[in-house]
């Protein structure tokens, strides 16, 4: 069964400014549509209890990295938004059902949220994301930032049993960069 994406793929610019807001107008086109479709989300009523966190496996130049992201559900009616951050931005997307695993998936935990206005959040902490980095904002910390103010406590680990064990490091570990020149 595959995945279809409602819409198309997003890369946003890092911006800083409050939640939600009502001036959207400073914002960069795709930062102020994501909150757009986040404010939908709430006005609907839809409550966000859960989500998922996926890691999984890549190789670029020969070096192995791994990639962390969230599905979160959006309405009771099988539609999701992924959200992940990397070099681009964050990067998100709306589903129609639960989006397909990346390949070499090593990673994919059942979180329940525990928190009042989860949706302002997710916009805050997504408006207030700062450029990715390497050595300090990486996918796993955005991702670990998201947990924290989320309260969020895991449900259960669906990880996969065979496959693709974790890799050397994520994308900010530059111990597991140096590590990775001379394996």
């Amino acid at each position: 069964m595959s995945s279809k994406a409602l819409n198309k793929e997003y890369d946003l610019a890092s911006e800083s400014t409050d939640d939600f807001g009502d001036d959207l107008s400073s914002l960069d086109s795709n930062v102020a549509e994501l909150l757009d479709t986040l404010r939908q989300i709430e006005s609907s009523g839809y409550e966000l209890t859960e989500a998922t966190l996926v890691a999984n496996v890549f190789y670029t130049y020969g070096m192995r990295f791994t990639h962390y992201g969230f599905v979160l559900p959006t309405s009771n009616s099988n539609q999701y938004l992924s959200l992940d951050f990397s070099r681009k931005g964050i990067v998100w997307e709306t589903w129609e059902e639960f989006p397909g695993m990346p390949d070499n998936t090593f990673l994919v935990e059942k979180y329940n949220v525990d928190s009042i206005d989860a949706w302002r959040i997710v916009a805050e902490h997504c408006r207030h994301t700062q450029p990715f980095n390497y050595f300090f904002n990486d996918c796993k910390a955005w991702c670990d930032g998201l947990k924290t103010s989320l309260n969020m406590e895991l449900a259960a680990d669906e990880s996969p049993s065979k496959g693709v064990s974790k890799g050397l490091f994520g994308c900010g570990d530059i111990i597991g960069l140096a590590e990775a020149e001379y394996a």
